[in-house]
Parts: C-alpha cells; structure tokens; sequence
C-alpha cells in the first residue's frame, strides 16, 4: 500500500507544546494567586480542559467560583495558549522530523507560521469573505508563506477549514489548500475499505456525540463546523471512567 499523504499533529508530534501549555496554566493561575509548578502541570497530562482547572484550583483560597467564572478562565488559558503559538519558528521542528519530511518526500522544503488569532475569529464567527478583519489577519500571517512560494497549504487546524474561502482567495488559484480532516476522513474511508469494514447498508448513519469537556461549548462550535443543529445532542463522560 503506497502512501499518498501523510498528516501530523502539532502537539507534541512536529513540535513540542509543553512548555507553551504550561506557561499559560501557570500565567491563568498566577493571575487568581494559585501555586503552580511543573509537579502540578504533570498531574494534567491526558486530563480534559476543565478537569485540568479543577486540579489547578485544589490550591485556590479565593470566593468561590460558579461554572461560568470557571469557564472564562479554561478560555483564558487557552487564550494566552494561542498567543504564545506566535513565537514558534520552523527552529520549533525537531531535528527527527525534519528528516523524516526529508525522507517521505526529498528535498522538500517546509515553511511554516502559527496563526494563533484565526481560531478566535473563527470561533467569533468572523470567517466569511468580506470580513474586513478576517481578511486583513490572513494577509498578515500568510503574506510571508505566499513570498516564500509554497505550491500547497496544509490547513493544519481544526478551525482553519472554515477560513478556506478567505485562505484562498489570498494564496490564490496555484496553491492547493490541503484540508488536514477531509483526507483523514479520506483515509479512514479507505482504510475501512482494505479491512472489508467499511458499512455497504444504505441510508445516512446515526450521529451520538461525546465530549469530556463543555457539552454546551461543543455544540455552540459544532454546529457552525458542521452546518446543523445539534444543541441538545451532546452528553458529557467522565473519561477517567474509562
């Protein structure tokens, strides 16, 4: 079986994050007055965003805080995340990933560029043409990748798809936009096919939706990716259950 494509993840697969995650733990709670510090930051290894918070605040003293208050600081947190994704360089890349691009595909050149505030906008609704902002944020971080001359853009992020139009529209018609979850999707496809797993029933399957974090912030965001309604379908598990 050839490959035809090969996706990676960001965390901890091309670059490494840590530290990035937990300056803006620690920068969240230093601001609420909490003690923070690497022995900590393991406990939230493989925890959900919230649960992370909650072991975060086991050193908290300060009046106690509703759901709300708690959720505006997990997107603090995330907030000050993002912005720090800024600093990264294509230095970021390890000295093993760099061969392995350079052996699936020799003398290939990667040129990459973190753009942190395009999942705020996303999130914001702000991702159709004509948005003013949107467009001039993606000037300004893609202006770079389009004078380096790259022949194809891969949309490494969950939200960027959704700013596909505007992408394009600025890289223009000679870069291929790669949409990192279509060819998973793709690939699982395939994949389930080789293995005679594939299901050849016909119909639209069923859709039940997870998460270990905020149901009601899944399905506020899902809907806009996903173009349909499923406010009211989401249910929230305890993944330590499993």
């Amino acid at each position: 079986m050839g490959y035809q494509a090969i996706i990676f993840d960001l965390d901890g697969v091309l670059c490494h994050t840590d530290e990035y995650h937990y300056q803006a733990w620690k920068a969240m709670a230093d601001g609420l007055g909490v003690y923070f510090d690497p022995e900590i930051n393991n406990r939230l290894r493989g925890v959900s965003r919230m649960d992370s918070l909650e072991i975060i605040l086991e050193q908290y003293n300060g009046p106690e805080l509703n759901q709300a208050e708690k959720l505006a600081l997990a997107e603090k947190k995330n907030e000050l995340y993002r912005q720090s994704l800024a600093q990264m360089t294509p230095d970021d890349l390890s000295g093993e990933v760099k061969r392995t691009l350079d052996a699936l595909r020799p003398g290939v050149e990667v040129t990459a560029r973190a753009c942190p505030l395009l999942v705020s906008l996303v999130e914001n609704g702000r991702f159709r043409p004509g948005d003013i902002v949107a467009e001039t944020v993606v000037a300004e971080y893609l202006t770079p990748i389009k004078a380096a001359g790259v022949d194809a853009l891969i949309l490494g992020c969950t939200h960027y798809p959704l700013m596909r139009d505007i992408i394009g529209a600025f890289m223009g018609p000679g870069v291929t936009l790669v949409d990192a979850g279509e060819q998973c999707a793709r690939w699982v496809k395939k994949q389930l096919e080789w293995d005679g797993l594939r299901n050849q029933r016909p119909g639209a399957g069923r859709h039940r939706w997870f998460v270990s974090d905020s149901a009601g912030d899944f399905s506020e965001l899902a809907t806009v990716f996903l173009g349909e309604d499923i406010r009211g379908g989401v249910e929230q598990i305890d993944i330590t259950a499993y």
